[in-house]
Order: structure tokens, then sequence, then C-alpha cells
């Protein structure tokens, strides 16, 4: 079948909505994926320089207040971020964060569980960012299309 007129060009600007929106779905996921590893690097620099002072008069040490909580509020955003709200890393460090109380046996865990989700970043076993971002676009394929069928613009594959 042929295209003729109105259809063909309103066919023709479709795909090349199609392909810049691909195009730049998978920039944009590259350029985010870049800026939370850099941000796992910069977390990852300051939990190792939390600074931990020895209890005086008892065992353990402790982080002076305000000293992990930064970290910590930055952590937990960015792991929410990158794993969303329902995964385990976040789930987990939440209730860390929840529990802590500035000294080492609180604090150390809460550092294990940010590595732990750094290292399932940085080793490619991320999945729901992937996820959502493929259904941002999904998305705008469909408000495309009903935008285009809003103005009496179809399509015929044949």
């Amino acid at each position: 079948m042929f295209w003729f007129g109105n259809a063909y060009v309103a066919a023709y600007v479709y795909w090349i909505v199609c392909i810049r929106s691909l195009f730049s779905y998978y920039k944009g996921r590259l350029m985010l994926k870049t800026k939370f590893s850099k941000r796992f690097e910069e977390l990852q620099a300051q939990s190792d320089s939390i600074p931990f002072h020895q209890n005086t008069g008892r065992g353990g040490s402790h982080v002076p207040a305000g000293g992990w909580q930064k970290w910590a509020t930055s952590a937990q955003n960015l792991i929410k971020a990158v794993f969303g709200e329902d995964s385990p890393h976040y789930i987990n460090f939440t209730e860390g964060v929840n529990e802590c109380n500035g000294y080492d046996h609180k604090v150390k865990p809460l550092q294990g569980i940010f590595s732990s989700a750094k290292e399932d970043f940085d080793g490619g076993y991320v999945f729901d960012v992937d996820l959502r971002i493929s259904g941002e676009v999904f998305g705008d394929f469909v408000v495309l299309a009903k935008h285009s069928l809003s103005e009496g613009v179809t399509f015929r594959f044949i």
C-alpha cells in the first residue's frame, strides 16, 4: 500500500519522533547511570571517612552527633532512587537508620548495606532503574499516539 499526502508525512514524522525518543532514552539512561555511579563513589568515600571516636570507660566507639546522619540521609536517597522503596537494600538501610544511635555496632551495618548496594549497582545487577525509565518512554509513546489520534491522524500498516 502507498501513502499519499498528509498520512505519509504524519507517518514519517511519527517514526522520526520514535527514533529520536529511543536515542534520547539510551542517552538519558547512560547519563543517569553515570550520575548514580559517581554518587555511589562520593558516598563510599564519605562512608570511609566517617570519624569513629573511642568510647571512654567502656568498649566500642561512636560517631559524634550529626557525623553519620548526613552520609546516611544521602545514601538512603540514592538507594531509593536506584533500587526503589520495595528493594531489600532500601528496606534494610531504612530500618538500620531508624535504629542507629551513632555507636559503631549500629553505623557499621549501614555501611555494609550501602557497600552491598554499590556492588550490585557496579556489577550491573540493577533492573528497577531500567524498568522505570523504559516505562516512562513507553508512556511518552502512548501520549504521542493519543495526541495524534485526537488530531485525526491515523496510521495504517500493511
